[in-house]
């Protein structure tokens, strides 16, 4: 693939996360549940009341500009130093929602079932796509892969957050000198954003490991974004645009949808949505999607 259009996907990438500054509805209910390691009641659908009127100028919203991109987020070659992270832009809504997927989920492609991990570590890329459309139950328009290096400079645009350990993450560190982020409230710079969502020993596996990687992604948003950022999109573009990823946007998409980024960005309200996925174990180990879960996922 042209590095030339590799360059410029990542900073449509950025682009589209600043843009969704919109609605509330569905935080309320997940800043009350998002963190409980039990087993979670059926979602209810989020309320997109209050959307903004059309901004200045001659793009009208529509629902055909929506787009699911799938972020692939690998800093090893391990499951749980791996994130698939789903982003569905919403301009009539004038907003995003954004939802982890376990590693572990299971998903069928071509009558082989395995889990998406798997599917991306034995096969590539544009498997673990297949993988994440067979098991989210939607279409992905396009991906984005980022490495260690490239997940760090896309977080250190946004900056840093706030956030709520829920218990000591100890990362264990050959020579004994273990790393160990405390419990509570902790500042999460890049370095330590990326310890964070992947860590290794979650008391409750990888689908909490996602919860977590799920509402990181929306914070990271919702705690930097606001309405002068968007006037410094252009020069994150030229901050972002030698990173090393792997991609198939390409200028033209970018092109295409720069409006309704635009548009997207311009809406004064709140910010992204996170969408905690939400199954069951087989027999297999495999996490399975609860059907409500799918169904709200492709409501929008």
């Amino acid at each position: 693939m042209a590095k030339k259009s590799a360059k410029v996907a990542l900073a449509y990438f950025i682009t589209l996360l600043i843009a969704f500054l919109v609605f509330g509805g569905l935080l309320y209910y997940l800043a009350n549940h998002l963190l409980e390691p039990e087993k979670q009641t059926t979602p209810a659908q989020p309320n997109f009341a209050g959307g903004a009127d059309e901004a200045d100028g001659s793009y009208k919203p529509s629902k055909s500009d929506s787009q699911a991109i799938l972020l692939i987020a690998e800093t090893d070659k391990k499951q749980t130093s791996t994130s698939f992270i789903l982003l569905k832009t919403l301009p009539v809504e004038r907003g995003l929602v954004v939802t982890a997927l376990p590693g572990d989920s299971y998903a069928n492609v071509n009558g082989e079932e395995n889990s998406i991990f798997e599917f991306y570590r034995t096969q590539g890329v544009l498997a673990a796509v297949k993988a994440a459309e067979s098991a989210a139950g939607m279409t992905i328009d396009k991906y984005l892969k980022v490495n260690t290096e490239s997940l760090s400079l896309l977080i250190n645009v946004f900056g840093g957050i706030d956030f709520d350990i829920p218990y000591n993450l100890i990362h264990e560190v050959p020579g004994g000198n273990d790393i160990i982020i405390r419990e509570g409230q902790t500042y999460l710079d890049a370095d330590t954003l990326i310890k964070v969502i992947t860590f290794p020993a979650y008391r409750e596996g990888e689908q909490y490991r996602a919860r977590i990687t799920t509402m990181i992604a929306a914070e990271l948003i919702n705690k930097n974004v606001n309405a002068g950022f968007s006037g410094r999109i252009d020069s994150a573009f030229n901050l972002i645009i030698n990173s090393d990823i792997e991609t198939n946007i390409t200028a033209y998409d970018y092109a295409e949808k720069a409006d309704s980024l635009k548009y997207i960005a311009e809406n004064q309200g709140d910010i992204a949505i996170p969408l905690v996925a939400m199954g069951e174990y087989n027999e297999n180990g495999l996490f399975v999607f609860e059907p409500n879960f799918v169904q709200l996922l492709n409501h929008f």
